[in-house]
This record gives structure tokens, C-alpha cells and sequence, in this order.
């Protein structure tokens, strides 16, 4: 680009257009037309790097936002080069572009998934210490509820109603900071489980907004729990009426779904992928929210409206599952998200688990934990099923307990204590006591593989059925 020092242009190569969606003769006819589509945010660098150059001196690699025809801005890098006459004096200016617009979309996902990376860290250490609050609260509300009788009976179950939506909140922590622990995955035919999520919506949203489902082409299925991927959609959905509230004329939710095949060069993983599009045609965001709306406990609604941690749950699932949610939207042309699941080959299969029976014993088990709360609910837990149970503080009292009796049958370890870990406990106890059967607990993901010599792995908090019968089993094993 060549700029006379009236702002006049004596010349524009013609990849303007693809880069601003407007044609050399446009910028030709209306000087102004190029500061006009500058973001408001770079008006102020682009006048400096205007004065420097016509002092002689050369701006490099200046990063501005241009707006194209299309609503959508585009990153440029420009380089101005002072252009000087015989006498030395700056005649006109010489300005190269790059078009840097996919680089800063890559940074700003890496700078994204840096963000989520510390938030998740700090998530889990509270999930955990949660955790350790609610399994007292659950051990002893299931002995409550199971000595309660009259009217007390049915309070002591709502309370209990409340715990379970506090450990499922906890869980959704864990998801989002990608500790929760791996669900069991099995063949999910999506387009089943998308259509069944839109009809539960429809019979609870205004029936003024309208909820339109288009299948492109037959797709297959996918390798998933069909409990969390119901809660990505049921999110999406949820979020996408949400963003139609107030007066409009005709509010309206679009559900579309394909295959897509991403390549090798691109930055996702390469592959096979069921694309679910949910699509509203609310207000949009700009591009401030759309960068925070994966973030957790980040809304977009009045105080009190939203917990934020939907999209962030949704996000988390999804990165589970091997994929992921992009977000498109812009102010006053609605909201687009995008949610990638990998495709699988597997037969469908519908599993369901039973309800374990209560089952109990009379073996000495020894608890090791170093959160009191937890001790004294496990303590009454194993005693109502018949245990004789033992405590101990820490990891290295547990070990002393266990040199001194050798009767005990059973050790309840916590992983996460201070001094003395759960993993070297039960590395220690693998030399001294290999003979020994330890179940493992946890407020974090864990599994049995990750650990040898552990018999399991328990995940914090768990009710009293769930503990007796992976200690029946784990016993009689």
C-alpha cells in the first residue's frame, strides 16, 4: 500500500479485499474508509504509528484489528516505511500487511487452555476438600435415615436430596478441572440421545420458542456416557433459551447434526467426529464474552440467574470424550456453539447398574485418614455393618497400629494426607504386609491400575451400600 500524507491512497494491492471484504476503488474514493474500520481499541496505535512514520521513522510489525464486510474484525501486521524525497523529507508512506488472523485465533487458544488449566487446578483442591465434608455428611444421614421413623424419617431424606445435588455440583467441579474420575463408556447413538434431551426441553421451555432439529446425514455412534453427554446438550440448550429472553418476534433454537472428518494439519486431534451444532438467534455476544464463557462460574445472566458453571461442565465433558466446543456469535446475529465428538465403530449397547444391597461383615478394618469428620462417619458406618473398625490419624500412626495388632483384615487408606501420603502408606505396607487387602479413597480420580497392591479404589464421598459392598467384595475376593 502506497499513502500520500493527506491519508489519500495512491495505491492498494488487491488482496485488500479478501483481507477488509473491500475493493481497492472503495478506499480510493473515501480516504476515510480505512481509519473507519480500524477497532475502536487500535485507533489510538494506528494514529502514532501514523506520526512516526511521517517523522522518518519505521513502525514495525504493528498488530491491528480491521472489521470486514462480514461483521467479522481480522488481525493484521503492518510494517510502515517513510518514503523520502531528495532533500530527505518524508514524501509518502509504504505499508506491508500480513494476514496474522488464524496465529492470534491459536494463541488465543492456547492462552485459554492455560487459563483453564490453573482455574482447574484450584477447582480440584476445593472439589476435594468438599468431598471430604460431604462424606460425613452422607455416612451419617444414611444411618439416620435408616434408624429415623415418623416424621422425622422423610426430612432427614430431603436432606439427603440436597447432599446428592451437592456431590453432583462437586462432580461437575471435578469434571471441569478434567480430575473427575474416567466414567464407563460405551457406544452412544447421539443422534437418539440429542433428539431425546430436545423433547425433554420442549415440554418445560416457553412454548413460544421454537426448537427445530435437522440430521444432515445419518451418523454413527459415538464413544461416550450417555449420562454426560445429556448434560452437554442439556446445557447448550438451557444456555441457548436463555439467551433469548425478553420480547422477540420469533424466538427460535436450531439443533443440527453431520460428520465431519478433521485433517492431519489441523490443531485438533485427526479423525472422524459427530458435529452437534445448537444454534439461537438471540442478542450474541461480543467478543469480551466470548472469550470468558468456558470459564467457570463466569454468566452472562443477571445475578442470582445462573450458577456459570454449565458451558464450563459442558466444556470439560467434552474434552473427556475426546472433544470439543467452539463457540461462534456475534452482538445482535445470535450464538452458534459447536460441540466435536469422536466417532466409534463399537455395536450400540444400553448397560444399567443395580442398586447394591446392603451387606456387612465382622472383620477388623483400620481407617486411616487425617480429616477427623471423615474418621468419625466411616467409624459409624463400619460399626453399623458389623466392623470392628480402628483409626488412625496419619499415615505413619497406621503403620504403627498395623505392627502392633495383626489381626486387622482390612485398611480404609486416604491418598491425600500430609507427611505421609496414601501411596507411600500403601507402598510400605506392600513390603511389610503384602498379604494385607487395602482399599483405597479419594476426593480425586484414582483407579486401582494406577495403584498396585491396592485391592480398589473408592471415590469420595460414597454412601453406606457403596462402601459395604466393595468391602464384601474386596474381603471375600
Amino acid at each position: 500500500m502506497l499513502l500520500e500524507m493527506d491519508g489519500s491512497y495512491t495505491y492498494l494491492s488487491p488482496q485488500i479485499e479478501e483481507w477488509t471484504g473491500h475493493a481497492p476503488e472503495a478506499f480510493y474514493a473515501d480516504k476515510r474508509l480505512g481509519r473507519s474500520i480500524v477497532h475502536n481499541d487500535d485507533l489510538d496505535p494506528t494514529s502514532d504509528a501514523f506520526v512516526k512514520a511521517s517523522k522518518g521513522q519505521v513502525v514495525r510489525n504493528l498488530e491491528i484489528r480491521y472489521l470486514h464486510r462480514s461483521g467479522e474484525y481480522r488481525w493484521l501486521s503492518e510494517w510502515i516505511f517513510p518514503i523520502l524525497d531528495a532533500a530527505g523529507r518524508v514524501q509518502a508512506l509504504q505499508a506491508i500487511f500480513v494476514d496474522i488472523t488464524e496465529r492470534k485465533r491459536l494463541e488465543q487458544r492456547l492462552e485459554e487452555g492455560q487459563k483453564v488449566e490453573v482455574i482447574g487446578q484450584l477447582t480440584a483442591g476445593i472439589a476435594h476438600n468438599f468431598n471430604n465434608l460431604l462424606q460425613g455428611i452422607v455416612g451419617s444421614l444414611n444411618l439416620a435415615v435408616l434408624e429415623a421413623s415418623g416424621r422425622l424419617k422423610p426430612m432427614l431424606k430431603d436432606a439427603e436430596s440436597a447432599v446428592q445435588k451437592g456431590m453432583e455440583m462437586v462432580s461437575q467441579l471435578l469434571m471441569f478441572s478434567r480430575q473427575g474420575l474416567p466414567p464407563e463408556y460405551e457406544a452412544v447413538e447421539i443422534e437418539d440421545l440429542v433428539r431425546g434431551v430436545v423433547e425433554m426441553c420442549c415440554n418445560f421451555f416457553d412454548r413460544k420458542v421454537a426448537i427445530d432439529v435437522l440430521v444432515r446425514q445419518e451418523v454413527p455412534p459415538v464413544l461416550g456416557n450417555a449420562n454426560q453427554l445429556e448434560q452437554i446438550f442439556m446445557n447448550m440448550l438451557l444456555n441457548a433459551r436463555d439467551a433469548l429472553a425478553g420480547e422477540r418476534a420469533a424466538p427460535a433454537i436450531r439443533v443440527e447434526m453431520d460428520i465431519c472428518t478433521i485433517s492431519a494439519e489441523s490443531e485438533n486431534r485427526p479423525g472422524s467426529y459427530v458435529r452437534v451444532c445448537v444454534e439461537n438467534n438471540g442478542e450474541g455476544m461480543d467478543e469480551a464474552r466470548q472469550g470468558r464463557i468456558f470459564d467457570p462460574f463466569f454468566s452472562t445472566k443477571e445475578l442470582g440467574l445462573g450458577t456459570g458453571l454449565g458451558l464450563s461442565t459442558a466444556y470439560g465433558i467434552a474434552t473427556q470424550h475426546g472433544g470439543w466446543i467452539d463457540c461462534r456469535s456475534q452482538v445482535g446475529a445470535g450464538t452458534t456453539f459447536e460441540v466435536f465428538l469422536p466417532t466409534t465403530q463399537r455395536p450400540s449397547a444400553v448397560e444399567r447398574e443395580e442398586r447394591r444391597e446392603m451387606l456387612g461383615g465382622s472383620e477388623t478394618v483400620l481407617v486411616i485418614d487425617d480429616d477427623e469428620v471423615v474418621r468419625k462417619a466411616l467409624t459409624r458406618m463400619l460399626e453399623h455393618l458389623g466392623y470392628t473398625p480402628l483409626t488412625a490419624v496419619d499415615g505413619s500412626a497406621g503403620l504403627e497400629i498395623l505392627q502392633r495388632q495383626q489381626n486387622i483384615d482390612l485398611v480404609l487408606l486416604d491418598l491425600s494426607m500430609p507427611r505421609m501420603s496414601g501411596a507411600e502408606v500403601l507402598a510400605e505396607l506392600r513390603c511389610s504386609r503384602p498379604e494385607l487387602k487395602v482399599v483405597l479413597f479419594t476426593g480425586y480420580a484414582a483407579q486401582g491400575s494406577d495403584y498396585p497392591g491396592a485391592a480398589a479404589v473408592v471415590q469420595k464421598p460414597f454412601h453406606l451400600e457403596d462402601l459395604s459392598a466393595e468391602m464384601r467384595h474386596v474381603l471375600d475376593g
